[in-house]
């Protein structure tokens, strides 16, 4: 039985996302408010709200910017003024737990390329005796 096309939809999409955050000149914009921010934080992300207002946000326009929120709801409306801002290549993330889990799968790819291509598994805990 085939993929339905909005799976497909999201394999293309998500692959997109892989690429752009392999991407080493990318920026993290996470558009929930500075609160959600400080709780919870993907490494190397910027605040939109809190790099607005300190003109923290990258300077070349041109730079791939991957947006994300809570759920994808925010990110919906921060992309179109992002691109009013001029950044020309801005993605939609979605949300801190899809990029968080492709830059995840992103680290255990490099892993196993490093370790020419052979899958590892996780090591089990040890019991306390």
């Amino acid at each position: 039985m085939g993929l339905g096309a909005s799976a497909v939809a999201n394999e293309a999409a998500n692959t997109a996302l892989k690429t752009a955050l392999r991407n080493p000149s990318r920026v993290l914009i996470d558009v929930r408010s500075s609160a959600e921010f400080s709780a919870r934080k993907i490494q190397g992300s910027l605040n939109l709200e809190k790099a607005t207002k300190e003109g923290k946000l990258p300077k070349d326009t041109s730079v791939p910017i991957i947006a994300y929120c809570a759920s994808g709801n925010r990110v919906r409306s921060a992309i179109p003024r992002l691109e009013a801002a001029g950044y020309q290549n801005v993605l939609n993330g979605v949300s801190i737990d899809l990029v968080d889990k492709l830059m995840k799968d992103i680290a255990t790819e490099d892993r196993n390329k490093e370790l020419g291509g052979i899958k590892v598994a996780a090591t089990p805990k040890k019991e306390d005796s």
